[in-house]
Order: structure tokens, then sequence, then C-alpha cells
């Protein structure tokens, strides 16, 4: 599936089109960096690479203790189109899209609204569904009721990531 934009902000020419397509999550170039924080592998059978500006970003559905999810799109005809590809998928319920003051730019946003506070708080990893840094421990999922949280344990080592520490900026995350 793909959504075909004529561009008004190119100079390679009149009529230039960009794309935005959906591709196999493999393709992305964040796919081994955010699958490897991933707590739970699965959600990566639901995942899709989103092709924007010939760079695929990897989009990842919410299920099990990920919550919610984003993908930062730049100007917002391609946030439309972003919407556009994911709208009707499993996994990407809730879809949004949302202006970045800061960076002038559009986020396409999924599932829950995510926490206020730093991106790299244990926090914002737990509702993402990461891994905590560098413990390999599992994330929190709510228990049924009023109760406390239970904790589950990731499946394999490969939560297990020496390199997984405050020098990875989660707000540049696109899963």
């Amino acid at each position: 599936m793909s959504h075909r934009l004529v561009s008004t902000d190119r100079h390679d020419g009149p009529g230039s089109a960009l794309t935005v397509e959906l591709l196999p999550p493999e393709e992305a170039v964040d796919f081994e960096f955010t699958a490897a924080r991933l707590h739970d592998r699965a959600l990566l059978r639901g995942a899709v690479a989103v092709q924007i500006f010939r760079v695929p970003l990897l989009a990842v559905p919410v299920g099990g203790c990920r919550r919610g999810g984003g993908l930062s799109a730049g100007p917002v005809t391609i946030a439309l189109a972003v919407h556009g590809v994911l709208r009707g998928r499993d996994g990407f319920s809730h879809l949004r899209i949302v202006e970045n003051p800061r960076a002038g730019d559009w986020r396409v946003e999924w599932g829950e609204q995510a926490p206020q506070g730093p991106v790299r708080s244990p926090e914002s990893r737990r509702f993402f569904g990461y891994a905590p840094a560098g413990t390999g421990a599992g994330c929190l999922v709510p228990a049924q009721g009023n109760g406390p949280a239970t904790v589950t344990e990731p499946r394999g080592s490969d939560h297990l990531r020496a390199a997984d520490n405050a020098q990875h900026v989660l707000g540049r995350e696109h899963g």
C-alpha cells in the first residue's frame, strides 16, 4: 500500500512525486536498533517499514506492554500520507497527527498518549515496550483491576544490550 504525493517543496522539476509506502519491517533502517530493545519481539510480526523520502523507518504496533508508538514524518502532507498507510492496520489504533513545534515538523502517533516527561525515563521505556536500559529485565504489564502491576520476563538474551544506555536518544525512536 502506498500514498503518492505531488511535492510542492522539491526542486527536481514540476510534478515530482513523493511516495510513502509500506515495506517489510526488516527493511527499516532502524530495525535492529529497535528490535534489540523491544521487550516483546513478537510485536515485530505486525510491524512495518514506512518508507518516507526513500528512507524506511520502523513502525511497531501496540500490544503486550507496548501502549503506544510514533513516527516523525516531517511536513504535514507526509504525516497525512503516513496516517493513511497505517489506518486500519492491527495494532495502530487511535492514529493521530501531532505537531512538534520545537522541531518544526509533524508526528504520527498511535495507541495511548505518551507520558509527559523525559523520553529516556523508565516510565517512557515501559510505555513504548522497551526493556529497562542495560538490564534485560521485563516490563511492567498492568494487572487486571486495581491491583499492582506484574513483571514479565523477556524471552532470550537479545534484550541485554551494553550499548543501551543514556547516550541513545529514545526521542529519535521511530517505533
